[in-house]
């Protein structure tokens, strides 16, 4: 009970300090989307910008801004479960997922017959074809498991990477380059 009253209250002091669209453009921008990529522009290049050619690059748009229907629909999807609905681990609910998201979208009117229809029809991204963010680091791999260590230490799944990347946390570890 007292979780939830604080909830309420955080979602209060929110609502008059921030305006809707900077709400969710900070939780967009702060979940977990599965495959190691933490906010929507990371998971856009994650599992997209094979289709996207040098998005995300200077000079060029970001690649949250230039996905297609079928692309921002998986997303959508995924942030509900980001290991239940991953498209590498469980193809067959990441698309029923996908699909779900796309119908919403077809029924709200976002999406003419045509473009639900061939947003249906394409395949989800394989492993072979995601783009797997990089650590700027000498130690990719050892950073990226302190992360997940960090992570999971936290709570794990969304709460624990939102509490994990919104800052303030100094951690040591006992790496010696």
């Amino acid at each position: 009970v007292f979780q939830k009253l604080r909830e309420a209250a955080l979602a209060y002091h929110l609502n008059r300090r921030w305006s809707k669209e900077q709400i969710l453009r900070n939780y967009l921008n702060s979940i977990y989307f599965g495959n190691g990529a933490y906010g929507i522009e990371s998971a856009a290049r994650t599992y997209f910008a094979y289709n996207h050619d040098k998005c995300g690059t200077r000079g060029h748009d970001p690649c949250a801004s230039m996905l297609l229907p079928h692309e921002a629909a998986l997303l959508a999807g995924v942030v509900a479960s980001p290991s239940a609905y991953d498209p590498i681990q469980h193809p067959v609910a990441a698309r029923k997922r996908r699909d779900l998201v796309l119908t919403r979208m077809y029924e709200q009117g976002y999406l003419t017959r045509q473009m639900y229809e061939e947003a249906k029809a394409q395949e989800l991204p394989t492993r072979d074809l995601l783009t797997f963010p990089k650590e700027d680091t000498d130690f990719p791999y050892f950073t990226s498991w302190v992360k997940q260590q960090v992570v999971d230490q936290l709570g794990g799944g969304q709460e624990g990477a939102q509490r994990a990347f919104e800052g303030g946390l100094r951690v040591t570890t006992t790496i010696d380059s």
